[in-house]
């Protein structure tokens, strides 16, 4: 009907086509939005998910890598091992372990420099049943298993001078991730008293690895074993074992258990000194010569 003003009222929803089709067209994209919000939320949700599963992973798998714990976790799971099980050691029982790092390496990383070599007739003559030896002939030899992709041997060239001379067969089944194994074959022969006052049980090993091998054995920081090996490879790490009847109490209660062991570390040095070495040498080839 005509307006007082001369042209027809209408609303603004009527006489023009585009407006429902512009109402569908808004529609649609309200539609499409809500559909990229919630397919973004539900990515970022799978997303989420996604990535801590995989820290889950990470960390399980950390935790199952026994080098991933601290020294003196690895050394209250030692000790487990070790008391695991009955004993039948004579009270006063003590067994002694000697951890040597491997000799100097040469450019190609796989075996010993000739200054190394030197060095592993060197510690040879460390162990002996004469008055001259240091150390008493050793009980058990091991050195780290061949690994790595150049499959390095240096810790078993090492010791190689000191099985011939002891006629000790050397044990290299072990490596860095089964080292476990070892110490726990080792403690079952301390349980059963099968080291009790026998020569030291010598271990040839990668040195940045020492440490965490010696807490394995029940060593830490606190008992003589630090927490680095340090520069060079002249340390010895030398742990005692004693099985015994302790005098006094380590409880709040004061009281005093069964038979246990104690462990008591410390670092030792080889003293290899390669020019005293060669003068030594050659005094010797020298005084077989003259016989």
């Amino acid at each position: 009907m005509p307006s007082a003003h001369g042209y027809d009222s209408i609303s603004d929803d009527e006489g023009d086509p585009m407006i429902p089709s512009v109402r569908r067209l808004s529609n649609n994209r309200s539609k499409r939005n809500k559909l990229w919000i919630t397919f973004g939320l539900v990515l970022m949700a799978f997303c989420g998910l996604s990535v801590g599963i995989y820290e889950v992973t990470v960390r399980r798998k950390v935790m199952l890598d026994s080098d991933a714990y601290s020294p003196s976790i690895l050394s209250s799971k030692g000790m487990k091992h070790l008391k695991k099980g009955p004993v039948s050691a004579p009270l006063g029982c003590t067994v002694d372990v000697m951890i040597i790092r491997h000799c100097e390496r040469g450019n190609l990383r796989r075996d010993c420099t000739d200054y190394g070599q030197e060095r592993n007739e060197f510690i040879s003559t460390l162990f002996g049943d004469g008055a001259d030896a240091r150390y008493p002939t050793p009980s058990l030899l091991y050195a780290r298993a061949e690994e790595g992709k150049k499959l390095v041997r240096r810790s078993k060239e090492t010791i190689i001078p000191l099985s011939e001379k002891a006629h000790i067969p050397i044990n290299n089944e072990f490596g860095v991730a089964t080292k476990k194994h070892m110490v726990e074959g080792l403690f079952s022969k301390f349980r059963d008293g099968e080291l009790c006052g026998a020569g030291p049980v010598v271990i040839s090993w990668k040195h940045e690895n020492i440490p965490k091998l010696a807490a394995w054995l029940g060593c830490t920081p606190v008992l003589g074993c630090p927490e680095d090996y340090g520069v060079g490879y002249d340390n010895i790490w030398s742990i005692r074992y004693r099985y015994d009847q302790p005098e006094y109490s380590s409880k709040k209660s004061g009281s005093i258990g069964g038979p246990a062991w104690d462990i008591q570390g410390a670092v030792l040095h080889e003293g290899f000194d390669i020019v005293a070495w060669e003068k030594q040498k050659k005094l010797e080839a020298k005084g077989a010569g003259a016989l």
